[in-house]
């Protein structure tokens, strides 16, 4: 068990620390240049296509929001230098034909709230594409196919059940690092910050529809290790921990009610993960549990005579307690001489709702085995029929892209298959 003083300095320093990052947060994510993917003959930009949609439409429709989303995500990605690959994930659904609405197909995140009710279910609530939205995004497909961009899709056709375009785009990044290449996620889903490795900037974060003051002017935010810790204050491979305590609202997770940032941040940085905390936790509220109950029942130990609770000689004489339930007393007067700190605030709420934690961690978690096909040369940019791409930007009204059009290489870049190959 934690003894007080070691609780005590733990939360100083936490709260420390994350004064201290909140300070340092915007000077040093400005400073922070990450190397470019541009150029690299072994670069790969993952587009999460659902944060391009969710930035297109709002609760009272839609007009041409999506193409200026794909404008911007363009004139990003393709003016001037390029990436050598590039793949978009985007999640299983279907067009309902009467409505023509896109409905998403049950993933096993699905099935795994199936049993609650309605309200609870994982991203219940979400509202659908509106059918016109479904006719620009068929639209955008057209183009990106015309252009030889794969997506991902992360479906089995042998299987009722999907999994969602963040496995794909985990799946994805861990089959790319498996095969030496650099990997940037374009998202604005803090889930995505799971794949972040060490110095390497994995995930880029993009705003596209906010004004100067809100985001910067809309420039996107590059986030390695040190990034994420400025942000969350904790490190990428404790953010599936830290989301499950929070949840998400987006996706309907509940997460603990009553812990936020500070709170889920402190409880890592005591306890290093979200099982180590409740390990700790539930063992110091038994204890006290334990405590409470015989301070209640206000019996004299039948060897020395001192009350239950306080400190007693007959452990250290090895006398028994001869009353019912010495076992519980024996617990007593072990706490009693080994004093329990109480629990805090942040501790007690993880306590009382550790199934509700234990039930987020699993809907927040990235797979890393999604059923992708994973073709890596057909990532490669370049290689399109160039007419065919400029009439479906004409017809389309993207006639902004056309300049980015030409810079396209007429054949699509080589993978290399060693180290000895790349040229810098």
């Amino acid at each position: 068990m934690r003894r007080n003083s070691r609780k005590g300095w733990s939360r100083i320093l936490c709260k420390a620390r994350i004064a201290w990052i909140t300070r340092q947060t915007s000077e040093q994510a400005k400073a922070m240049i990450p190397p470019s993917l541009y150029g690299d003959p072994r670069g790969l930009v993952i587009v999460d296509w659902s944060m391009l949609v969710r930035a297109s439409y709002r609760d009272d429709g839609v007009s041409d929001v999506a193409s200026q989303v794909l404008g911007k995500m363009w004139r990003l990605l393709f003016d001037g230098d390029m990436p050598a690959s590039m793949c978009i994930a985007v999640d299983p659904e279907r067009v309902d034909p009467e409505t023509g609405q896109a409905v998403r197909r049950r993933t096993w995140r699905d099935l795994a709230t199936a049993h609650m009710p309605e309200s609870k279910q994982y991203k219940a609530g979400r509202i659908p594409k509106p059918p016109e939205l479904v006719r620009i995004e068929q639209r955008m497909f057209r183009v990106i196919a015309a252009l030889k961009i794969p997506f991902l899709v992360p479906s089995n056709p042998a299987s009722e059940q999907d999994y969602d375009a963040d496995d794909a785009m985990g799946t994805a990044c861990k089959l790319a690092r498996s095969e030496g290449r650099r990997v940037a996620i374009l998202t604005r889903d803090k889930d995505m910050f799971q794949c972040v490795c060490d110095d390497e900037p994995s995930v880029v974060r993009w705003w596209p529809f906010l004004t100067t003051a809100e985001r910067d002017n809309g420039t996107p935010e590059y986030h390695d290790e040190k990034a994420v810790m400025c942000k969350l204050s904790v490190m990428p491979n404790q953010v599936c921990d830290y989301l499950a305590m929070m949840g998400d609202k987006s996706d309907n997770v509940d997460g603990v009610k009553g812990i936020g940032e500070s709170f889920a941040a402190e409880l890592l940085f005591t306890y290093g993960t979200l099982d180590a905390a409740l390990e700790d936790i539930s063992e110091r509220a038994k204890a006290i549990d334990a405590r409470r109950t015989i301070n209640e029942l206000d019996i004299d130990c039948a060897e020395c005579g001192a009350v239950v609770g306080q400190y007693c000689m007959s452990r250290s004489k090895g006398h028994v307690p001869l009353k019912r339930n010495h076992k519980c007393r024996r617990a007593a007067i072990e706490a009693a001489m080994d004093p329990i700190a109480p629990l805090t605030r942040a501790e007690r709420l993880l306590y009382e709702q550790r199934d509700s934690a234990i039930a987020s961690r699993v809907l927040v978690r990235l797979l890393d085995y999604a059923p992708i096909r994973w073709e890596p040369q057909k990532q490669m940019i370049g290689g399109f029929d160039v007419r065919k791409a400029r009439a479906l930007l004409d017809d389309f009204g993207f006639t902004n892209m056309h300049k980015s059009l030409a810079e396209f290489p007429k054949q699509p870049f080589t993978m290399p298959e060693s180290e000895d190959d790349i040229e810098y």
